[in-house]
């Protein structure tokens, strides 16, 4: 336990999810990397190299739109990652509304997300709001399947890059 605790450190069970959430998300990056590393036939760590150049996911996503758009011959492959790519978009906006904020105390069942956004910063600007440790959990196993789909999609790109000329 840590000597100044927040609010979070009551519910130990909320903890571990809102952490699984983050790990969870690394691993879905790490195949974002991979995404990029095929895409642009480079090693892993030049992959990384650029991966790191972006500050935003946002921006590391829109990278990947055009290298999909411009190296993807293949149609319905295309269609595919672009999808994933979208559905990744999504996930980050739930995935910051979860990270970027604060945790205070509900009650024994909850606890509730309060902002942290500048004042007439609306983009982010979100309600207090109750969340359980299962709803947390939720969104980890949706991060997880995400993540499972991009490993899935890299073997298929792997066949179908050999395929193409």
């Amino acid at each position: 336990m840590v000597k100044f605790p927040l609010p979070i450190d009551t519910d130990p069970e909320f903890a571990a999810a809102l952490g699984r959430l983050i790990a969870y998300w690394g691993n879905l990056e790490f195949n974002l990397i991979h995404l990029r590393q095929i895409l642009l036939d480079i090693d892993n760590t030049k992959a990384r190299f650029i991966y790191q150049g972006f500050f935003s996911i946002r921006a590391k996503i829109t990278l990947l739109k055009r290298l999909n758009h411009f190296y993807i011959l293949d149609n319905t492959l295309k269609k595919d990652i672009a999808e994933l790519l979208k559905e990744t978009e999504n996930r980050n906006e739930i995935r910051n509304s979860f990270v970027h904020v604060t945790w205070t105390h509900g009650s024994q069942s909850h606890m509730l997300r309060s902002e942290t956004s500048l004042p007439g910063y609306s983009k982010f600007k979100k309600p207090l709001k109750k969340f359980t440790a299962q709803q947390v959990q939720k969104e980890v196993e949706d991060i997880a399947k995400l993540s499972l789909a991009f490993q899935n999609l890299i073997l298929r790109l792997l066949g179908v890059l050999e395929e193409q000329p």
